[in-house]
């Protein structure tokens, strides 16, 4: 082989590993690797005793579709944050209620005692209309139902019904073995609140056809979607608590996404959008525009940040004391107490500035590393074989 071949089957070789392991690549070749809201969680330890109490949280599934309720669960692990081994003989008391943790007048979707010998605990869930069911036995020395040797208990009820935000209150009241428990004023207690994907699906009608469209919420329950074909846009809401005591001591992400057929010219085929969340209009690493994932479906990602989200109350309030507070996509102060808007539109549809996807800065930062060590390294391979020949 001649130094100009070899020079060259080299240079493919590290092409094919700069796609290979680029995360230019990642971000654009991959896209279902993106974060869809909070499902599962490690909560901050607790002091108990000697040791460091942490509580791992996970709601199943991702997305709730009538398939996908088949595979319906809870799972609790309190573990060592020390060393991440997992606690023994653990009476988990639970109260699982929809919305966040000011959501105080909430009647419970769940509220019993469940103890584990292995320490973890499932609870799958069986979606019914009716009362709850339990399939165990109940344990009168820790006054709970026993989970088997797995962990695992089945239930059977309206707990799982409907996508939407959850908040979970856990007390713990045995560990180590199934006699020592904790008095009242002892017990360690965990909040969280952890998101169930709800999805919205129709056939629009524009121009005498029909356009199959999704719209997912991977944070709260879906509200009132609709298509305005006047102005070429769809509009959808959700619930969404702007306690800013709450949102600034919790881990928040609010991921929509929606899906839009390739084949609907002017929408589907379109890369460039407007979107909006209160009347506020995405930008940059907030929206994210994903013609990879699906052969037929053009998917647009509305990833909105916890800096984001404790700015809308103080932008909504200055919008509406502007005088263009009438224009389109103007909110009124009453929308930050209890929902979150949002909007999209292809860009010929509005005169909006239009939003662009930006490249994200750590992909070019990555892109000028690796083609710097790229040509540095095909340099001394020349070198190296100009001197060999």
């Amino acid at each position: 082989m001649s130094y100009d071949s070899k020079f060259t089957s080299f240079f493919a070789f590290f092409m094919l590993l700069f796609m290979l392991v680029s995360p230019i690549q990642y971000c654009f070749f991959n896209q279902k690797a993106y974060a869809h809201g909070l499902s599962q969680e490690n909560l901050p330890p607790i002091s108990v005793g000697n040791k460091q109490m942490s509580l791992y949280l996970k709601i199943n599934p991702l997305i709730l579709t009538p398939v996908s309720a088949h595979n319906a669960y809870m799972q609790f692990r309190l573990f060592n944050a020390i060393n991440n081994d997992t606690i023994k003989h653990v009476t988990y008391k639970i109260i699982v209620t929809r919305g966040t943790a000011s959501s105080s007048t909430e009647k419970p979707l769940l509220f019993d005692s469940f103890h584990s010998h292995k320490g973890l605990l499932t609870l799958h869930i069986e979606p019914t209309n009716g009362s709850i069911t339990i399939s165990g036995e109940h344990d009168p020395n820790t006054k709970s139902w026993l989970a088997d040797s797995e962990g695992n208990i089945q239930i059977k009820g309206p707990i799982l019904l409907h996508g939407g935000l959850f908040h979970f209150r856990v007390g713990i009241y045995t560990i180590d073995n199934d006699t020592t428990s904790f008095t009242p004023q002892q017990v360690p207690k965990f909040n969280a609140s952890l998101s169930l994907g709800d999805v919205y699906e129709n056939n629009w009608n524009y121009q005498n056809k029909k356009y199959n469209t999704t719209v997912i919420s991977y944070y709260d329950r879906l509200n009132n979607v609709n298509f305005h074909p006047i102005n070429k846009s769809f509009s959808w809401s959700m619930p969404f608590d702007y306690n800013m005591t709450h949102i600034k001591q919790q881990p928040i992400f609010v991921h929509e996404e929606m899906r839009l057929p390739k084949s609907w010219n002017g929408f589907g085929d379109s890369t460039r959008f407007n979107a909006t969340v209160n009347g506020q209009l995405l930008s940059g690493s907030s929206l994210a525009i994903d013609p990879f994932s699906f052969p037929n479906a053009m998917v647009v990602h509305y990833l909105v940040s916890k800096n984001k989200i404790t700015k809308i109350p103080e932008e909504e309030d200055h919008n509406t004391d502007s005088p263009s507070n009438t224009a389109a996509g103007s909110i009124k102060k009453t929308n930050a107490t209890g929902l979150m808007k949002f909007t999209l539109s292809p860009l010929s549809a509005t005169t909006q500035s239009v939003t662009v996807p930006e490249f994200p800065w750590f992909l070019s930062v990555s892109l000028i590393i690796i083609l710097t060590v790229g040509m540095t390294l095909l340099m001394w391979v020349r070198k190296t074989m100009r001197s060999i020949k």
